[in-house]
């Protein structure tokens, strides 16, 4: 079993554990790269339905995420509050969805995310030339 489908299946408690609060979540960075080795790093990207009590949910997927794996070596991010554009474009181009139960979210989700990170990559070129 490849690691995205194994990755998949463990945290397939937590999917159902916050059924309703997680709307989509990816798989990204060297872990959902070719570049993964033993020593990489798990990060997981999370979009819930409400931002209200985002730093206790982070706290909480991230426990339950290092609790299912195995693992402590995880960085989870809440896609609501990100405020990092070229991350989140970097997230939903490179990254691999994991769960997914309103694909109509997460399409319009990307797109934006596309937008505005060409708008900002444009804007950022015509101010600093970079």
């Amino acid at each position: 079993m490849n690691r995205f489908k194994m990755i998949k299946k463990e945290l397939q408690p937590l999917f159902k554990a916050y059924k309703g609060r997680i709307v989509f979540a990816y798989l990204f960075g060297t872990a959902a790269s070719h570049d993964y080795s033993p020593l990489s790093d798990i990060d997981l990207a999370f979009y819930v339905d409400s931002q209200e009590d985002a730093f206790d949910l982070k706290l909480a997927l991230y426990t339950d995420c290092t609790r299912l794996l195995k693992r402590n070596d995880i960085d989870v991010i809440i896609l609501n509050n990100l405020r990092n554009l070229i991350l989140a474009d970097e997230i939903v181009t490179n990254g691999t969805v994991i769960f997914d139960s309103n694909p109509e979210v997460r399409l319009d989700y990307e797109v934006r995310i596309h937008h505005q990170a060409l708008d900002f990559m444009h804007q950022r070129k015509m101010i600093i030339g970079v």
